[in-house]
């Protein structure tokens, strides 16, 4: 693995912010082979928690060279992200629809919903919990449900 230098830190931050604009570019400037482990790269896209969003990136860009392990390691973390995702968005799906049932008015933010707005995609956003606003004077009966 490399020695963790300012260097290195700069080229795998800047990587992450060409492959995070609208358009990308197919020539990705990844550092040679012999002198760079991806494994650092991949972490960066792990501690932003942006993996989804990289691999679904760079599986759509043509002609390019991606180091070794790299994409496998973003599709790992894909498809656990988008699995526990989806799951968590049925659920959603399933609690907002007993609320209502229970005239319980209830907004849905965060997590899914973030996810379509920002990304169009369940996938490509992170989220771990279910965030929902419901007024005070249903708190209680909502609880209940």
């Amino acid at each position: 693995m490399f020695a963790a230098s300012a260097e290195h830190t700069r080229h795998e931050i800047t990587l992450l912010l060409r492959l995070l604009r609208p358009t990308g570019r197919a020539d990705l400037d990844w550092p040679p082979m012999a002198h760079w482990d991806w494994r650092g790269f991949a972490r960066a896209c792990d501690h932003h928690d942006v993996a989804p969003f990289i691999y679904y990136h760079l599986e759509g860009l043509a002609g390019k060279t991606d180091p070794p392990g790299l994409l496998e390691h973003l599709r790992a973390r894909f498809l656990e992200i988008s699995g526990r995702n989806y799951h968590l968005a049925q659920k959603l799906v399933e609690l907002t629809s007993l609320l209502e049932e229970h005239r319980i008015p209830v907004l849905a933010y965060k997590g899914p919903t973030l996810a379509m707005v920002a990304y169009g995609d369940l996938a490509f956003r992170s989220y771990s919990d279910l965030d929902l606003v419901i007024r005070p004077e249903h708190l209680v009966k909502a609880a209940g449900v």
